[in-house]
């Protein structure tokens, strides 16, 4: 216990809407949450109430949490706004991470964001043209993106940065734009010019502890999409990066290293 109170504050904002399998999602990430000392689970229902069986899941995990609502239908926009806010005007200290509840977490991610000074970068698999979406870098320094939406200024999942609560306080409202597609790097635009202000983690961004809506592909129907793969690769000579084996996305990425 003694070095909990040493450690920085985790402050993971989710944001969540009915639909198939939701719970489900929130006990596979309180599974993983539990396990992460000293972090406060800021939880945003899209609705105009909050879900009852949620907050009952979250109540068990004994996980200290907050449980708002706000109703938008804006992909979560509104969501991220409010939570943010909440941090910024209770002038809470940590470090601020966006959790989808789909995506899956190795638990070692958090350690690693507790590093963060300003704002910090990792790789999300699941995602990008190859499979695990991330930052090229060389000699300690972003000389490129792997990467969607490469024509954005910093083509980030939002699985893919952490901050320190303290860069909000200097930020105007809102600070998580409710009506934008681009709210990664129109956010990330608000505290940082140039890519080089980014804090590389997980070894250079070549180590990938957390995959984008991998609870929707549980392992069995993974194993079966990486059949079909080689089966396209195969007889079709084309594959799809986004069911492509992890590990093999990591080897191939790492060989060029």
């Amino acid at each position: 216990m003694g070095r909990d109170l040493f450690m920085k504050p985790l402050l993971i904002i989710t944001c969540t809407v009915r639909r198939p399998y939701r719970k489900q999602f929130i006990r596979e990430c309180v599974r993983t949450f539990v396990k992460v000392s000293n972090m406060l689970w800021i939880v945003v229902e899209d609705g105009h109430d909050i879900d009852p069986d949620v907050e009952r899941l979250l109540v068990e995990s004994g996980i200290p949490y907050k449980y708002f609502h706000i109703y938008s239908r804006n992909f979560g926009n509104s969501q991220k706004n409010l939570g943010l806010t909440y941090i910024r005007d209770n002038h809470l200290k940590g470090i601020v991470y966006i959790a989808d509840d789909d995506n899956r977490y190795d638990v070692r991610l958090f350690e690693e964001i507790r590093r963060t000074k300003k704002i910090s970068i990792f790789p999300v698999g699941n995602r990008g043209p190859t499979g695990i979406e991330r930052p090229i870098v060389r000699d300690g320094k972003i000389v490129g993106w792997d990467a969607n939406w490469s024509f954005r200024k910093f083509p980030v999942d939002q699985a893919g940065y952490a901050v320190n609560a303290d860069v909000l306080d200097a930020l105007k409202n809102p600070l998580w734009a409710p009506s934008q597609a681009s709210g990664e790097t129109d956010f990330i635009e608000k505290v940082i010019q140039s890519s080089d202000e980014f804090e590389i983690l997980c070894d250079e961004c070549h180590t990938c502890y957390v995959w984008h809506n991998d609870l929707w592909f549980p392992w069995p129907l993974r194993k079966v999409l990486y059949k079909v793969n080689v089966i396209l690769k195969t007889y079709f000579k084309f594959s799809v990066a986004i069911i492509e084996d992890p590990k093999v996305a990591l080897q191939k990425y790492n060989s060029k290293r």
